[in-house]
């Protein structure tokens, strides 16, 4: 159970970084085409189609050791068919 747990979450972190460089059919839009409306401000998104798409939703992390470093974070919905989320990192900065 450990290990299937393991892989989820390294699945959700390779999507997350693929997401942000629009190159994963399965976790971003095929054409790169943004997929969250201008303006908008959702909690989530299922999908990440284009980089302000990723960049609405980043965050700088809590330690800043890393300096321009951001990212966002992942929820893989186990009791949903392990559906992935895009969690608005900004508004939700500890999950």
């Amino acid at each position: 159970m450990r290990a299937r747990t393991l892989r989820l979450a390294a699945l959700a972190v390779t999507a997350a970084l693929a997401a942000g460089c629009g190159s994963t059919p399965a976790a971003t839009g095929s054409d790169g085409v943004c997929l969250i409306a201008s303006g908008g401000d959702p909690d989530s998104a299922g999908r990440l189609g284009c980089r302000a798409d990723y960049q609405l939703l980043a965050s700088v992390p809590l330690d800043a050791s890393l300096p321009g470093a951001t990212s966002v974070k992942t929820i893989v919905d186990r009791a949903n068919d392990n559906t992935l989320y895009f969690q608005n990192s900004k508004r939700y900065c500890i999950h």
